[in-house]
């Protein structure tokens, strides 16, 4: 969990009851979506998004690249894919980060460590894959009442995703969902498996 001095510029995105953004890493830095250059349609239950402009220095400089966006609605929640590519080919992207806004503030229930159930006012990480202590499926679970929210990459291999809890305050929690590449597989794009995120009553409905 790494907080920064400044806010950062980006483009957010609602739907379906869901607010959401993008971030990219790459081995230099930290980009977000320009809103300036970013087009959004929604359309038969489907949004997408198209962006052509890159900020970073909390939106004071601009780089060129490329960020696809398609987030569609589903019986509990929503499905979101992402594509990004930077024109620079030296520029290596290791992980992108989407981030989940105003969620409840519950407490996990599927961690193997049962100490970290709660999310404290200081945050909380989850790693997968992280067999022994924290998340051998990745995949988190958080009941809030009589609901339960879950959060799950639906990659088809073992890549290392990170669940990063950060609280809003007493009850709403934003929920940073962070997918990394294969070393051998770095490059200046990056395809991200499907994230779904959503609400049910039980949990056997997730699992």
């Amino acid at each position: 969990m790494q907080d920064l001095s400044f806010k950062q510029v980006n483009q957010e995105f609602v739907f379906r009851g869901y607010t959401f953004s993008v971030a990219i890493y790459t081995f230099r830095n930290v980009y977000t979506l320009s809103p300036e250059c970013t087009e959004i349609t929604i359309k038969d239950g489907l949004l997408t998004a198209e962006c052509n402009g890159l900020l970073w220095a909390g939106g004071q400089e601009k780089v060129e690249g490329h960020c696809s966006l398609q987030a569609i609605g589903t019986d509990r929640g929503i499905r979101v894919k992402i594509n990004a590519k930077m024109s620079c080919s030296v520029e290596v992207i290791r992980r992108v980060k989407l981030t989940v806004r105003n969620m409840p503030r519950g407490r996990i229930i599927n961690s193997i460590d049962v100490c970290r159930n709660a999310i404290p006012d200081s945050g909380l990480v989850i790693n997968y894959p992280e067999g022994w202590r924290e998340c051998g499926t990745p995949l988190i679970i958080m009941r809030e009442g009589e609901n339960h929210c879950f959060f799950r990459s639906l990659d088809n291999i073992v890549r290392e995703k990170a669940f990063i809890f950060v609280p809003e305050d007493q009850e709403h929690t934003s929920v940073e969902l962070i997918h990394e590449e294969l070393a051998v597989n770095f490059s200046s794009s990056i395809q991200v498996p499907e994230w779904e995120i959503g609400c049910c009553e039980k949990p056997e409905d997730i699992y």
